[in-house]
């Protein structure tokens, strides 16, 4: 079982590292995806993780403050600080990448990607509970579908980091690291009280695509790391920025193209416009999916089914809590149990209408990035013109499809008039180069100017995709656990 523990003196401190000596373990910084992936596929169990924030409490979210300076603007809370990281609020959705999302251009990502397609996947999904799956991609009139699937449960890690033999240290917020004749050192501040300079077999930052590029700057402009290349971090900053279009049709389409959910069903249909036409005009992946509108999905029934859904042990009770708020009435339970027949896929939902959903793909560019500025983040990100070239030529093709059925105020759109809305998958910050000098790591995710310092989080994404990234998160953890492994040998 895990040891979870925090330190409110230093004596707490001295007591816990004469039992452990340090300069033996590795040291994960962070406990969210990228960690729980590490832990579990690294062959030794001499393994501390990291946590800035403590245990995970949903009526009061601990993340970053930012301050937006840019026309793109990232949500209060865009991450969670807290034990299990961002998987205590994350929705379960999971999808790959593919060649030109992960890739782009660089060689360096093309070999990586290589592996990932040949191993890395396949366990990613299996890490998931996902058996011999393979991930659903094909073109179809003139458009690529992809499913992405969901779990039905979504894996919260704080209950599988308890089941591990692992020590986790939690309210320990690391302020720098780096390597001197002595080795391998975090500088470490427990519970905002004291602060440790402790030297680690290896360190890994897996605290996420924002707190990691951002860790590894300020380690490089304290001197921990030399030569300085903090300017070469936390630019080219990219996110999937989201729109959404409510009612997107005034009538109901007789037939669509692409798949309109009628029943509850935990894929999501993704489409974008197809390999041919983004090749030819140097688009991007942006794509646009469907969510269902029920009718009654407003109801306080409808909710009460929802409630049951998530939480089956309490289902008795749920009903029982209903019933005391609203009086009994035979139809209104009868309505809870159609909802639930609904969700359960016994019944056809009664659709009233769709919303349409677009997950943009954001070019990497010097001028976006995230930083910290006298005692606060910053950020500077705008949406780029090749951004809404994509986009409205995906829109301008997906209206063509419904002349007579969507709504007129949608036909015509200027999305740069538009606010969208942050995804909260923070990629990019870290470059990965051919050339030394304008690289900071390499393709073991090691940083080049370290022996034993790694990073496994999305800000080592070269370009942005715009699928949710936590799938490659993990299989990029389960490839640097196994190059750790083998160093060993």
């Amino acid at each position: 079982m895990a040891n979870f523990n925090t330190f409110k003196s230093k004596l707490d401190f001295e007591e816990f590292f004469t039992k452990n000596k340090s300069e033996s373990f590795i040291a994960i910084i962070g406990s969210g995806f990228a960690s729980l992936s590490l832990v579990k596929n690294l062959n030794t169990k001499k393994i501390i993780v990291f946590e800035k924030g403590e245990r995970f409490n949903d009526q009061s979210l601990r993340g970053l403050k930012i301050e937006n300076l840019g026309n793109y603007q990232l949500k209060e809370n865009s991450i969670e600080e807290s034990i299990g990281g961002s998987s205590n609020t994350w929705s379960g959705r999971l999808s790959e990448m593919n060649k030109g999302e992960f890739c782009s251009t660089n060689n360096i990502c093309i070999n990586i990607f290589n592996e990932l397609i040949k191993t890395f996947y396949k366990k990613s999904w299996r890490f998931f509970g996902f058996k011999n799956f393979k991930q659903i991609e094909r073109g179809k009139n003139g458009y690529t579908e992809r499913i992405l699937p969901k779990q039905y449960s979504p894996m919260r890690i704080i209950e599988s980091l308890k089941r591990l033999n692992i020590k986790l240290i939690y309210k320990a917020n690391v302020i720098n690291v780096g390597e001197d004749y002595y080795g391998t050192f975090m500088n470490v501040v427990f519970n905002d009280l004291f602060e440790k300079k402790i030297y680690f077999k290896k360190v890994v930052l897996a605290n996420g695509g924002i707190n990691s590029s951002l860790l590894l700057k300020k380690s490089y402009q304290d001197g921990c790391l030399k030569p300085n290349k903090s300017e070469l971090i936390s630019s080219h900053y990219m996110n999937h920025p989201k729109i959404i279009f409510e009612r997107f049709f005034s009538n109901l389409p007789k037939e669509s193209p692409f798949f309109l959910k009628k029943k509850y069903d935990l894929n999501f249909y993704g489409y974008s416009l197809s390999k041919s036409i983004k090749e030819e005009s140097f688009l991007k992946n942006t794509y646009f999916t469907f969510h269902p509108i029920a009718i009654g999905q407003n109801t306080i029934e409808y909710e009460c089914a929802d409630e049951i859904i998530r939480n089956k042990k309490k289902c008795f009770k749920i009903i029982l809590d209903y019933i005391k708020e609203n009086n009994f009435n035979f139809f209104s339970i009868l309505k809870i149990f159609y909802f639930l027949g609904c969700k359960l896929r016994i019944f056809n939902i009664r659709i009233k209408n769709y919303d349409l959903e677009y997950f943009c793909e954001m070019l990497p560019n010097k001028r976006n990035k995230i930083y910290a500025h006298q005692n606060s983040i910053k950020s500077e990100i705008n949406l780029s013109e090749d951004d809404f070239i994509t986009l409205e030529i995906l829109h301008q093709k997906l209206v063509s499809e419904f002349p007579l059925n969507v709504r007129s105020k949608y036909k015509d759109i200027n999305f740069r008039d538009k606010k969208f809305i942050d995804s909260s998958h923070h990629l990019g910050g870290i470059p990965l180069r051919d050339e030394q000098k304008k690289t900071v790591i390499n393709a073991d995710l090691k940083i080049v100017d370290s022996k034993n310092i790694y990073v496994c989080s999305s800000s080592v994404f070269q370009s942005s995709g715009s699928s949710n990234p936590t799938l490659t998160i993990v299989a990029l953890g389960i490839r640097l656990a196994e190059h750790l492994n083998n160093l060993k040998k």
